[in-house]
């Protein structure tokens, strides 16, 4: 199906994604909430004007202006001649104060995220419509900057962005995101698969949408990476590589990170478990570093440069294989947040 787009804009293939139906939707639960519980019985929404609050929300995320309301200010520094004609700032603040995306009267105390659940079940079936066409995809975590209220939101010292909302995503090597999901609290998470821990239980959900595990290879860090969870992934026909912390590898008899750092740069150490086809690798890069994979090899090494403090010039250094592929692959879902963060919409509000 992604011969369709060919030769299509910009704007017609994201109007493909954020199609007719999610429009719609969007429209009579927005519609609802304002007659039933802002008593708002004279607001009425088509689906153009929608389409107009949409593109100037977008329009906002390349043209800043430090308040929103000077979007339809007229003075000379700071005039933009297109927005006041499309929608007046009254119309857009009141579809602004109405949006709404899903019905208050079916709400579900157990759901923490009850209010955004069918836009984001209908945005994951409109990522997916052309299928799964990348062969490589890697699970990570995605970030929503926040700044406001909310018991899913997420405090992390440390981090670029603290204060967050977490979600994990299933993204190929060009960025597009194919599915993902809205962290909501471990215990939630976990539920249902408590055996298998919070990390082997996102991958699982993010790869469930897969037809053909074995046309994909899978990367994840090491959040979600287990031994157990390279033999369950064989069994449904994923290839699959993960980083791995050490107290996860059930004492494989394998040189310690000690040892590792007492040896060259480019030395690598492997042991390979028989029975369940996993092999945990350590590679001594400017620290150890530990893979599990249950398909690729240590063979052929790969040549990569390094710089060496010693001879102050990069220097050429041993890789194995998986790691090569694993640096290769990797780096779709941060890819997808990269080029998110490069067009952030200027509008605030209390509001999802």
């Amino acid at each position: 199906m992604i011969t369709e787009l060919e030769g299509k804009s910009a704007v017609e293939i994201f109007e493909n994604l954020l199609c007719h139906d999610i429009l719609e939707y969007i429209v009579h639960e927005t519609v609802t909430y304002a007659k039933h519980y802002k008593n708002d019985l004279n607001f009425n929404l088509t689906i153009n004007e929608l389409k107009v609050f949409v593109g100037i929300l977008f329009f906002s995320s390349c043209h800043h202006l430090p308040q929103s309301k000077l979007y339809w200010c007229r003075d000379e520094d700071v005039h933009i001649p297109f927005v006041e004609p499309a929608m007046s700032r009254n119309r857009f603040d009141k579809i602004k104060s109405n949006l709404n995306f899903n019905d208050n009267s079916q709400i579900d105390n157990t759901e923490k995220v009850f209010k955004i659940c069918p836009l984001i079940e209908k945005a994951n079936e409109s990522f997916r419509k052309f299928g799964i066409y990348e062969s490589n995809l890697a699970v990570d975590e995605m970030i929503v900057k926040y700044f406001g209220h909310h018991g899913i939101k997420q405090f992390i010292k440390g981090k670029p962005v603290k204060f967050r909302y977490n979600l994990w995503a299933l993204c190929g090597v060009s960025g597009y995101c194919y599915n993902f999901s809205l962290y909501t609290g471990k215990d939630a998470q976990i539920s249902a698969c408590s055996n298998v821990g919070l990390g082997a239980t996102v991958v699982k959900k993010l790869l469930a949408i897969c037809t053909d595990p074995r046309a994909h290879v899978v990367y994840f860090d090491n959040f979600f990476s287990s031994i157990q969870l390279l033999i369950d992934l064989k069994s449904q026909g994923f290839r699959a590589t993960g980083t791995v912390r050490e107290n996860r590898i059930k004492k494989c008899p394998i040189m310690t990170k000690k040892e590792m750092k007492k040896k060259d740069r480019g030395f690598s150490d492997y042991c390979f478990d028989k029975n369940n086809d996993v092999l945990y690798v350590k590679w001594h890069e400017n620290n150890v570093v530990s893979l599990l994979t249950n398909f690729d090899s240590v063979e052929p090494l790969v040549k990569t440069n390094r710089y060496s403090k010693k001879e102050k010039a990069e220097v050429a250094v041993n890789q194995p294989m998986l790691f090569h592929n694993y640096n290769k692959n990797m780096g779709g879902v941060d890819k997808h947040d990269w080029l998110i963060s490069k067009y952030p919409i200027c509008f605030r509000g209390k509001k999802w």
